[in-house]
C-alpha cells in the first residue's frame, strides 16, 4: 500500500473523484448563486481550511520573489477561472461542460512540450485521441450536449487550467506540493473576497441541498482535490502523465448525473467509458 502512494496515480485518481461532482453540482446550483458568489464561497472556505493547517503546522511559505507568479496561478486556477467556469456551466449541460474541460490534457501536453520539452510518444497522443473520442461518445450520442456561447467560456477555462497546471508543475520542483496548493488557493480566496457579501446572502437564501453542494465543493472539490492534484504533479515524471486523468472526469460526471437523475446508463455510456479507460491504460503503458 505504501509503495502504491509513492507514484502520482492514486493522487490523480482521488482528485478526479473529487472534481467530477463539480460539473453536476455547479449546474444544479447555478439558479441560486451568481458565478462570482459560487466561486467565492468555494475558495474562501478552502482557503480558510488550508490557512489553519499552515498556521497550526508552522509550514514555511514560498520565497517572496515567487509569490507574484503563484498569485497569477491563482487567477488562472481559481479566482477568474471560477467566475468563467460557473458562467459557462450555467449556460450548458453538465455533460457539455465536462467534455469541453476534457481538452485540458491536450492543452497541458502541448504547453509542456513547448516549455519543458516533455515529448509524448505517438501512442500516447493516440491514447489521448481515443479518450477524447470516448468523451464525445458520452455526450454526442444522447440529448445531453448543448452548444452555445457557454462553450466559449468553458474553452477559456480549459486554456487557463492548462496554464495553471504548467505553473504548478514548475513550482513542485522547488516546494512541497501541499505548500503550493495551499498558497495558490489562499490567493484565490483573497482575490474572490469582493464577492463574499453577495455569496453569504445567496447561501442563506438557498435550499439546504444547495448549501451542501457548495460546502462539498469547498472542502473536497477545492481544498482536498487541489492538494492531491499538486502532489500528483510533484510525483510524476511528465506533466501529461497527470493531466491525462482529466479525460476520466466526464465519465464520472456522467455517471453521477445518471445517479442523481435515477437513470440507468445506456450503451453510449458503456462504450464511451470503455474508450476512456482503454485510452488511459494505453497512455500509461507507453510512458
Amino acid at each position: 500500500m505504501k509503495k502504491l502512494f509513492e507514484g502520482p496515480h492514486p493522487y490523480a485518481f482521488i482528485t478526479i473523484l473529487c472534481w467530477a461532482p463539480t460539473y453536476v453540482f455547479s449546474h444544479l446550483a447555478a439558479p441560486y448563486f451568481s458565478p462570482a458568489s459560487l466561486g467565492a464561497l468555494r475558495y474562501v472556505l478552502a482557503a480558510g481550511i488550508l490557512t489553519c493547517i499552515l498556521a497550526a503546522r508552522r509550514i514555511p511559505l514560498p520565497k517572496a520573489k515567487d509569490l507574484p507568479i503563484l498569485a497569477l496561478a491563482a487567477v488562472f486556477g481559481f479566482s477568474l477561472y471560477m467566475i468563467v467556469f460557473n458562467k459557462g456551466t450555467s449556460m450548458v449541460t453538465a455533460a457539455t461542460s465536462s467534455v469541453v474541460i476534457a481538452m485540458v490534457p491536450v492543452i497541458t501536453g502541448i504547453l509542456a512540450s513547448l516549455l519543458f520539452r516533455e515529448r509524448l510518444k505517438k501512442l500516447q497522443w493516440a491514447a489521448m485521441v481515443l479518450q477524447f473520442a470516448g468523451v464525445l461518445v458520452l455526450v454526442l450520442t444522447g440529448n445531453s450536449f448543448s452548444l452555445n456561447e457557454g462553450v466559449l467560456w468553458l474553452l477559456l477555462c480549459a486554456v487557463m487550467l492548462g496554464l495553471y497546471n504548467i505553473i504548478q508543475r514548475k513550482f513542485t520542483r522547488e516546494y512541497p506540493a501541499f505548500v503550493i496548493s495551499a498558497v495558490t488557493i489562499i490567493f484565490g480566496g483573497i482575490e474572490l473576497l469582493w464577492a463574499m457579501p453577495a455569496g453569504i446572502r445567496e447561501f442563506r437564501a438557498a435550499p439546504g441541498i444547495m448549501r451542501f453542494y457548495v460546502i462539498f465543493m469547498g472542502i473536497f472539490s477545492s481544498a482536498v482535490a487541489y492538494v492531491t492534484w499538486t502532489t500528483a504533479f510533484a510525483k510524476a515524471e511528465k506533466t501529461s502523465e497527470v493531466a491525462n486523468y482529466m479525460f476520466i472526469t466526464p465519465l464520472f460526471a456522467t455517471l453521477l448525473g445518471f445517479i442523481l437523475n435515477h437513470e440507468i446508463p445506456g450503451i453510449p455510456t458503456v462504450i464511451g467509458g470503455l474508450l476512456i479507460l482503454s485510452g488511459a491504460v494505453l497512455f500509461n503503458r507507453n510512458k
